[in-house]
């Protein structure tokens, strides 16, 4: 949907609160400008995802949407929060902070297997030691060091396999 992919848990919590700001801003006023506001009072990164749902989901102007009432100003609001809530979860578990680029091409790969939008859930384990661990629709995936060594060493059963 967007060019600035990964869409990330953090990212949908920060958009989900501008979404909640902007509808008490439309409470808090019957003139309420919502090119105005999304401008001023809302980080650059939720405003670029809201105008870009606005834009090109909507297929609508700000110019135009600030002509709306504020019912349907919270109206769309709803929406575009069921919007972000639709989109599945991944969780991926990383072994260390990873650079943005590094989280950007894990996206695309993950993307391209899954095929679907998704939001990733992002969080750092040394205790995996290297690698990293994917959960999804309820299935762990463990490509981690730590479960590489230890199923080197150990059966299904826990059971130790080293002969001496």
């Amino acid at each position: 949907m967007r060019d600035y992919d990964p869409l990330t848990q953090l990212d949908l919590n920060l958009i989900a609160l501008e979404i909640s700001s902007i509808r008490s801003g439309l409470y808090s006023s019957d003139k309420f400008d919502i090119s105005k506001y999304l401008e001023t009072k809302i980080s650059s990164f939720a405003y670029q995802f809201i105008k870009h749902y606005i834009e090109d989901v909507k297929k609508t102007s700000l110019e135009d949407l600030s002509k709306s009432s504020n019912e349907y100003l919270l109206g769309l609001l709803l929406e575009m929060q069921t919007f972000l809530d639709g989109h599945a979860v991944v969780k991926v578990e990383l072994s260390c902070e990873m650079r943005d680029e590094f989280v950007f091409n894990l996206h695309h790969k993950l993307k391209d297997l899954i095929n679907e939008d998704f939001v990733l859930d992002l969080s750092v384990n040394a205790d995996i030691l290297g690698g990293l661990t994917i959960t999804r629709a309820g299935k762990y995936y463990d490509y981690s060091i730590k479960s590489a060594v230890y199923n080197s060493f150990y059966n299904e059963k826990g059971e130790s396999i080293m002969k001496i």
